[in-house]
């Protein structure tokens, strides 16, 4: 059952009131399919998650996984998270920016562990492993590099993926940490993944992890090793993770979405699903089944793992299952219900599992229902500014670049970032077809105050530089993916100062180039900076 929420967690969690408004949804406006995210069911997700946990004295780190964004991933820290967990070195670089507090919870070995190592030193970095290999290259990639890293062992609590097999072997790996130089033991990490039953069923099997747990906790405690952390907790047992004794926090991340399995598990309500896919119905021409235009490239050809079989449901109409799928279709089984579509209907599918069909999107689509005003989407494939969240429509980035480049990233769109100066007129910071990325030209105005950068044609080149930057990140890519430049200056004779400026941000590599003369620039300006671009995905 899930618990009682305490009345002083159900007060939402503070958003800009601009921001809020600015992120009105008219449903009818957006091409499906699209990923849609309710913020007012989101609040209330983690205000709940926050409740519980302050209830039973315990931290929460939640897994980035669910969402890859990192707008998302501010709303985690500002509600009250203690850091982010993440999987991959690129989730820990893009995360990094959001909070300094980041758990890899997935061994690194070469070149993972060389790159991990290589994020801002300011970041407070621990790592999960269960082996001494994994150990020997996380040592070796710290060596020389001033900095200590922090080291979980990961223990086996049952589902049998990794981690190691005994308490002893906990101690064994243990000991090896505290006698490398650069790492730090400090605790264990378990993950019960293989519990995904009912909520009301959980805690008989919850009891074969806790002795596992204890027996690992208290052999390191007789080694003269105690855990000063230990990390757990899953999505489908989060409201049962006061069970296992000793747990100090969990790195649950699907709570913020939710989806159709912690729905069936009763981890969740379906009024409490904040994530769903917006899809248009294109077919009802076969009797008994309406088709959609979500396929497998929106919702993942994940199967349910619980009873009722399908890819999804209906959020609007539980009853209706989305039973089988093609890449561009979704076939609705409607022989169990008297609800018939349309032609041109739009409906709200739940997916089974969130985290696999975020990582198909280009886009997420905040929602504030009964609104009145079209959205920007959080666009995938670019770089979120550092805090605060940004108010006023504009596109917030998930990851740069993908793990694997999304089937969604062929449409255009255009790029908008804080971090360079606005577009004042009938254009946009850069678009973005196909995987290339087209920047405007820029020019040396402080992105902060749009005031010109004065001095002499260096300083306002490495300006422009700045900028371009700032808008390639956003876009997905960096200066290292620019396929060809235009400079255009006001005067040649510049020409030797402003290239000494662009060599030193290109470094080695060689974008082809064509530089003119101008008879005039925008504000007076002795430079300015076009670039075409390739995503970095």
């Amino acid at each position: 059952m899930t618990p009682t929420t305490p009345a002083s967690a159900t007060s939402k969690t503070s958003f800009p009131p601009t921001w809020e408004a600015s992120v009105d949804l008219h449903l009818n406006e957006v091409e499906t399919p699209a990923a849609l995210v309710d913020l007012d069911r989101v609040q209330a997700n983690l205000a709940k998650v926050m409740g519980y946990l302050g209830e039973h004295g315990l931290s929460w780190r939640p897994h980035v996984k669910t969402h890859k964004s990192r707008a998302m991933a501010h709303l985690q820290v500002a509600a009250g998270a203690d850091g982010l967990t993440v999987a991959t070195p690129r989730e820990a670089e893009v995360m990094a920016e959001v909070s300094p507090n980041l758990l890899l919870a997935h061994p690194p070995v070469h070149p993972k562990a060389r790159r991990i190592l290589g994020l801002p030193a300011a970041v407070r970095l621990k790592v999960a492993l269960d082996s001494a290999e994994a150990l020997a290259a996380l040592s070796s990639a710290a060596a020389g590099t001033g900095r200590e890293v922090g080291v979980l062992v990961e223990v086996d609590a049952g589902m049998g993926r990794v981690g190691v097999q005994t308490a002893d072997q906990a101690v064994e790996l243990a000991r090896r940490v505290e006698d490398t130089p650069e790492l730090r033991f400090e605790g264990i990490l378990f993950y019960p993944g293989h519990i995904r039953v009912p909520v009301e069923e959980q805690p008989d099997l919850l009891a074969g992890v806790t002795q596992r747990v204890e027996e690992t906790l208290e052999a390191l405690v007789r080694s003269g090793r105690p855990a000063g952390v230990v990390s757990g907790g899953s999505s489908p047992t989060l409201w049962q993770s006061h069970l296992v004794p000793g747990v100090t926090e969990i790195r649950a991340g699907t709570c913020i979405f939710h989806d159709r399995d912690m729905w069936t598990l009763g981890v969740c309500g379906l009024e409490e699903v904040a994530y769903s896919i917006l899809a248009t119905v294109v077919s009802t021409a076969v009797p008994h089944q309406a088709v959609v235009d979500a396929g497998s490239k929106a919702l993942a050809k994940e199967e349910f793992r619980g009873g009722g079989g399908g890819y999804g449901i209906l959020l609007d109409h539980p009853d209706v299952v989305v039973k089988s799928l093609s890449e561009e279709h979704g076939l609705l089984d409607l022989s169990g219900t008297d609800w018939r579509p349309r032609v041109g209907d739009r409906v709200r599918i739940v997916p089974n599992h969130v985290c696999v069909s975020v990582n198909l999107q280009d886009r997420l689509w905040p929602w504030v229902p009964m609104a009145s005003s079209p959205p920007s989407p959080w666009r995938v494939g670019g770089d979120f500014p550092p805090d605060p969240i940004p108010t006023g429509p504009r596109s917030f980035s998930r990851e740069a670049p993908l793990p694997k480049r999304s089937p969604d990233m062929t449409r255009m769109h255009s790029v908008s970032t804080s971090r360079a100066p606005a577009a004042i007129g009938p254009y946009s910071q850069a678009m973005v077809s196909e995987g290339w990325i087209y920047a405007s030209g820029q020019i040396p105005l402080d992105a902060a105050s749009g005031d010109l950068v004065g001095g002499d044609v260096a300083e306002q080149t490495r300006k422009v530089m700045e900028n371009l930057a700032a808008v390639l990140e956003e876009a997905g890519g960096s200066l290292s993916t620019v396929v060809k430049t235009t400079v255009f200056l006001s005067d040649m004779a510049n020409f030797g100062a402003m290239n000494e400026v662009y060599a030193s941000y290109f470094g080695d590599h060689r974008p082809a180039r064509a530089c003119v003369q101008a008879a005039g620039l925008p504000r007076g300006v002795d430079v300015e900076i076009e670039a075409v671009a390739r995503t970095a995905g």
